[in-house]
């Protein structure tokens, strides 16, 4: 399936969002630093953040106003992460760095890599198709 590179949060997030159609758009929904602190103090058994990535809605053009929740075709999320990253998650004593989003409630993952084979940067993706609509994005153990 052909995916199509969006607006690209690299620069800012290290996020890029790939869609299977251009009448979808991404946008960004920054969060106070209050908001941060609030999801990174929320742990549970299968996830404890190491740092809110960003808060990012996908809509359709004809729609902005109307963040959307299910697709019917997947779209990639791709996270950049940092060597610190991969160190912070190796210094908890996690075998796995995790990509997961914020439903309100709990975390809910995305992906997971193995950190044997991780000693520097590189990126997680995960293909979806449903979330919480502007979901807060996180890495984490």
């Amino acid at each position: 399936m052909t995916q199509h590179k969006l607006d690209d949060f690299t620069k800012s997030h290290g996020v890029t969002v790939f869609v299977p159609d251009l009448k979808i758009k991404a946008k960004d929904k920054p969060m106070s630093d209050s908001e941060i602190s609030t999801l990174m103090s929320k742990t549970q058994n299968d996830f404890r953040p190491i740092k809110v990535v960003m808060n990012v809605a996908l809509f359709h053009q004809d729609k902005p106003n109307q963040d959307l929740k299910t697709f019917s075709k997947a779209f990639k999320l791709q996270v950049k992460f940092k060597k610190k990253d991969v160190d912070d998650a190796k210094g908890r004593g996690a075998n796995k760095l995790k990509m997961a989003y914020w439903d309100g409630g709990k975390w809910v993952l995305l992906a997971q890599k193995d950190l044997s084979a991780l000693n520097e940067a590189g990126s997680i993706e995960a293909d979806i198709t449903s979330w919480a609509g502007d979901p807060p994005i996180a890495l984490g153990t």
